[in-house]
């Protein structure tokens, strides 16, 4: 029989053992949220894997796992990997508690659905999300700009004027920014690069404001303003590589197009340089990707 001072001991090392663990990844979580926060998506990947183990591992709450999960999933977005984001964001609306509980994953699932160009399951996804909450501005302009992509410009009208009515600069940001996707759809050039320039205005320096910046040069070009656009795919590309690193599918993308202009303004070295940096980016995508992320056929 085990004496009862040696029992007690082992019953609290095994308590201090238990807590230190939890620590650790409690620990890892937080390290991993903060890298995500300084747009470190790899770094954040490795911390936040290790703290969903030793979560696992510890029994931790429906809630702590679920936010563990969701990070983990804005990370992977973060990187272009959208479709393995969409596993963790929908582990994450499966433990949810409370149906509020539910609209972070579910919004951000529709993000990435919106990446793949799997716009009916956005568009399922945001609903869902409006249903538990109508008075939330992001999910109406995120529901607009789904609507916008399927071409359901009257509904995706509404959807932005309710987004307007309930946010603040930020949410009219990401509205100016529809508008301009939407009126180029339309053939309005003019009202396009007008609704950008406002949206990009407002919107901090990062990987979104470096898109706008791309898609304001490609309306250029088609209204032979080249200068401009060479101008604005510079910011976007030193913008993109600072937002979201040296390897991510964006940047191949703002890479592309600065080689183009070049390419037609004359600057063949510089086009040919910028060139080769999104080919190398692609090669390594092609060889990194898993075949779950590579996009199904718009819908």
């Amino acid at each position: 029989m085990i004496p009862k001072f040696t029992r007690r001991f082992l019953l609290g090392f095994i308590i201090v053992a238990q807590l230190a663990a939890a620590a650790d990844w409690l620990i890892l979580y937080r390290s991993g949220d903060e890298k995500l926060r300084r747009g470190m998506g790899e770094e954040a990947s490795h911390d936040l894997r290790k703290a969903l183990r030793g979560a696992e591992s510890e029994n931790a709450g429906r809630a702590q796992l679920g936010a563990i999960l969701d990070a983990l999933g804005r990370s992977r977005f973060r990187l272009g990997k959208y479709r393995e984001a969409i596993t963790y964001f929908e582990r994450a609306i499966r433990l949810a508690d409370q149906p509020a509980g539910r609209v972070p994953g579910l919004a951000n699932s529709a993000q990435a659905y919106r990446e793949l160009h799997e716009y009916r399951k956005s568009e399922t996804c945001v609903r869902e999300a409006l249903d538990i909450d109508a008075n939330d501005a992001r999910i109406w302009q995120l529901l607009g700009s789904v609507l916008i992509q399927s071409r359901k410009f009257e509904e995706a009208k509404a959807a932005e004027r309710r987004a307007l009515e309930l946010g603040d600069s930020f949410i009219a940001a990401l509205v100016w920014s529809d508008l301009s996707v939407m009126e180029e759809a339309q053939g309005r050039v003019g009202e396009a690069a007008a609704n950008l320039r406002r949206a990009i205005g407002i919107f901090p320096r990062g990987q979104q404001r470096a898109r706008l910046l791309v898609n304001l040069a490609v309306l250029e070009q088609k209204t032979k303003r080249g200068h401009e656009a060479a101008t604005h795919l510079l910011e976007a590309t030193q913008e993109m590589e600072s937002a979201v690193g040296k390897t991510h599918p964006d940047l191949a993308k703002a890479l592309e197009s600065y080689a183009e202009v070049l390419r037609r303004m004359g600057r063949k070295p510089e086009a040919r340089q910028a060139a080769q940096r999104a080919r190398e980016i692609r090669h390594f995508l092609a060889t990194t990707v898993d075949w779950h992320d590579l996009k199904s056929p718009a819908q």
